[in-house]
């Protein structure tokens, strides 16, 4: 692995990159100011969150768990098409490095996520309480309903021209209005077992029917 990758993985002080990530937002803020909030997303952010909560003390979490057997082969998916104008399709070694790379590099997410959530006993710790957790199959179903209970669970104004908004938003752009992404675990070399033993404590947690 090249010494990047091994920094965005492992858990090195990343305080001089929120330095930066702050002064940014501050910029942005000073020249178009959101009405409400800022939305950020990125799943990079879940290999620092505690230096991230140090920078924005007040953030408060949306996170959303998705089934492991999607997102590992979508995301070996993605970073191959990412790359497939610096590799030769034809390559298996330059292949199967990046897939490696993918399911390393989901290792750690998994273990930074459950080093964050949980406590002693292995349970989710339910001190912290400026975070909300949804499933991705839950979020799908029914969008208007989970973000009605993200803005009542952080106690955040709710209006009826929003949800108006929100619910025109969803019927000009369905689910594969651009285009669907199809992969499977088999095409990657994994399967389902490998996926349910690899993170049963993940799994447990956050997707389980219990919670």
């Amino acid at each position: 692995d090249s010494s990047s990758e091994i920094w965005i993985r492992k858990e090195m002080k990343k305080e001089y990159a929120y330095d930066y990530h702050e002064v940014f937002l501050r910029m942005l803020n000073s020249v178009d100011m959101p009405k409400s909030h800022w939305l950020l997303k990125s799943p990079f952010h879940i290999f620092s969150l505690n230096t991230f909560l140090h920078h924005y003390p007040n953030a408060l979490l949306i996170m959303t768990h998705r089934r492991l057997d999607e997102v590992l082969p979508s995301w070996c998916s993605l970073l191959l098409a990412a790359g497939d104008g610096y590799f030769d399709k034809s390559n298996s070694i330059s292949r199967n490095r990046i897939i490696k790379r993918c399911c390393q590099c989901l290792d750690t997410e998994v273990e930074c996520i459950m080093k964050f959530r949980t406590s002693e006993n292995g349970k989710v710790d339910q001190s912290k309480k400026n975070i909300f957790d949804v499933t991705y199959d839950n979020l799908m179903k029914d969008p208007i309903g989970i973000v009605h209970q993200i803005y009542h669970y952080f106690n955040l104004h709710w209006s009826n021209d929003m949800e108006m908004a929100m619910r025109k938003w969803i019927l000009e752009n369905p689910q594969g209005k651009q285009g669907r992404h199809t992969y499977s675990l088999a095409e990657f070399g994994f399967n389902q077992e490998d996926i349910s033993t690899r993170y049963v404590d993940y799994i447990n947690l956050f997707l389980s029917s219990n919670n």
